[in-house]
């Protein structure tokens, strides 16, 4: 979290050398209040280690990062192969504020809890 009760934590992690891949069978994983694009991209490049994933939280985050990341951002969320139930709460400045859709099928996923943005 990089919230007020806990600032800068996410940067701690990766600054101690923590990476996903020390944490192979971790099945719940909350990141919030997560801003900042070359944080995001760091997380991104290791998602695939996150294999064993069945809960994801991404809650408090927005990004203006470019179309193209916040697409990689959703398309690496639903690739992740045991995912069953995710919430997002990511608000997207783009050019009409939206959250891409996934151009990849989850095949685990069942449960989704969008909150932010106004989707259509």
């Amino acid at each position: 979290s990089n919230d007020d009760d806990t600032p800068q934590a996410i940067d701690l992690f990766f600054e101690h050398g923590f990476t996903f891949s020390h944490f192979r069978r971790l099945k719940y994983l909350s990141i919030c209040d997560l801003c900042s694009e070359p944080l995001m991209t760091l997380i991104l490049d290791q998602w695939s280690s996150l294999s064993n994933i069945t809960h994801l939280t991404l809650a408090g985050s927005y990004f203006h990062s470019n179309r193209l990341d916040q697409q990689r951002l959703i398309d690496a969320i639903w690739s992740l192969p045991n995912l069953t139930h995710c919430y997002l709460h990511v608000i997207f400045f783009n050019d009409d504020d939206s959250l891409p859709l996934p151009t990849v099928d989850s095949s685990s996923m069942k449960s989704l809890s969008l909150w932010g943005n106004a989707y259509c």
